[in-house]
């Protein structure tokens, strides 16, 4: 890398006791966080663009696809910062980005759409814990406030983060997001709250959408024993738990592995990239699971992409609104109350 020309302060600071990532590795980070990111975006935007066509049908009795909807979103907000960011930085030759606030501008937006994709997370897991506790039911209206809320939490989250000079940015020489060179990131938040739980946020939000879920998994399982149903029982259980594995798992690596992979293995490219691959992974696991698993979905995203529909969905689920001595399960086409983990 060339010296001839000056590093901003930040840049600088990034650049201590570090080499300039050689030409391999920078194209093997591009290309492979830009595989994944291509796909997960078009599979989310292909989900928001299905919802918001089929809004009303797909929303007026199944309020969950309002979340999921939002949830997507959210997912695409963040793998904006590929393109916005670490793409050019990846395949340009000297440092880019000298201007510390354009910097922390760019990061903002990936940063508002990971802690919208924590907090929509959280949401989803508690719908379907309402569904199976409660006989309350959630207005459209309550959804589209509660919504709002969430939006403003991603907001303030990243507004407090700034405020408090902990701010996120991307070093092109670890080819990664960081922390590192915040030094006035110190204080509490309100005065009480240490600026660590902000940054580790994702963390306790994905626990504990893992014990909203235990709990879901446990009633099913109390209800199916309770009216004895037999029928593909062993199966449907499989499915759901592995559904419901397969996101958890996913997400909490996504959102614990930028402060546990360097302790774990040490810095290296591996883990400076992997937390952002797994981010973007989580993103198409969510997509493809939303198709795969929810048969009103995938036939709407048929529709939508026109190819011809050569099957009726037949798939069965477990509702406790619709669990009886003589009927234990129902379509899920039928019932509004279904449940996948998506």
């Amino acid at each position: 890398m060339s010296n001839n020309f000056e590093l901003s302060d930040y840049q600088k600071c990034f650049a201590t006791n570090k080499t300039w990532p050689n030409l391999g590795d920078k194209l093997t980070a591009a290309f492979s966080l830009l595989t994944v990111t291509i796909i997960a975006s078009g599979l989310n935007i292909v989900l928001i663009a299905t919802i918001l066509k089929y809004f009303h049908e797909l929303t007026e009795k199944v309020r969950i696809n309002i979340l999921l909807m939002n949830l997507c979103f959210s997912h695409c907000l963040y793998l904006s910062g590929t393109f916005l960011v670490q793409s050019p930085a990846a395949f340009s030759s000297v440092p880019i980005y000298y201007s510390n606030n354009l910097m922390i501008s760019l990061t903002a937006i990936s940063s508002i759409g990971f802690y919208a994709i924590v907090f929509f997370e959280f949401s989803v897991a508690i719908d379907r814990f309402i569904v199976f506790y409660s006989e309350k039911k959630l207005s459209r209206n309550a959804y589209f406030g509660f919504i709002l809320i969430l939006w403003f939490l991603s907001i303030s989250a990243v507004c407090l983060q700034v405020w408090h000079g902990c701010p996120k940015r991307y070093n092109q020489w670890t080819l990664s997001y960081s922390f590192e060179c915040n030094f006035g990131c110190t204080g509490n938040i309100f005065g009480f709250l240490p600026i660590s739980i902000l940054l580790n946020l994702g963390t306790y939000f994905t626990y504990a959408v893992f014990g909203l879920y235990v709990l879901v998994f446990l009633k099913i399982i109390h209800l199916k024993s309770l009216h004895q149903t037999k029928f593909k029982a062993q199966k449907k259980e499989l499915l759901v738990l592995m559904q419901f594995f397969a996101i958890f798992l996913c997400t909490w690596l996504s959102t614990t592995s930028m402060f546990v992979f360097p302790t774990w293995f040490g810095r290296s490219m591996f883990t400076n990239i992997c937390p952002m691959i797994l981010i973007a992974l989580n993103a198409l696991l969510n997509a493809a699971l939303l198709i795969t698993f929810n048969d009103t979905i995938r036939t709407k995203v048929i529709q939508f992409l026109h190819f011809k529909s050569i099957y009726r969905p037949k798939k069965i689920t477990v509702s406790p609104h619709t669990l009886s001595a003589h009927q234990s399960f129902t379509s899920r086409n039928n019932n509004p109350n279904y449940i996948g983990i998506l």
